[in-house]
């Protein structure tokens, strides 16, 4: 599967990515679709705080059922402005899509 996004490429070029496919381990802080930050089940402003801590989840769902995340590292530097981070959960939909269509994982 090849995905290609056309993004900022400033921001996103400072956040480290990788796709984990299936069981949600842990709570880490979450972006969500609406471009927030959410750690546990409270907000984080993350214009007024920056990033929280660690990693931050970004979940990939294909047909309303949850079928993988990203897991994110922001590099340093300020936080991107809202739209940006709407551009950035683009590839969470688009691979969540994808790999509803493909099927179940494994098979061929």
């Amino acid at each position: 599967m090849e995905i290609i996004t056309v993004t900022d490429a400033a921001h996103l070029s400072r956040i480290h990515r990788r796709f984990e496919y299936g069981t949600l381990l842990g709570q880490p802080p979450r972006l969500t679709n609406d471009g927030s930050v959410t750690v546990g089940r409270r907000s984080w402003d993350v214009d007024a705080a920056g990033w929280p801590d660690g990693e931050i989840e970004l979940r990939a769902y294909g047909n309303g059922h949850y079928l993988g995340r990203f897991m994110l590292t922001p590099g340093p530097g300020p936080v991107p402005p809202l739209q940006a981070r709407l551009v950035a959960v683009t590839p969470a939909d688009q691979t969540g899509a994808a790999l509803d269509t493909a099927g179940p994982f494994g098979e061929g």
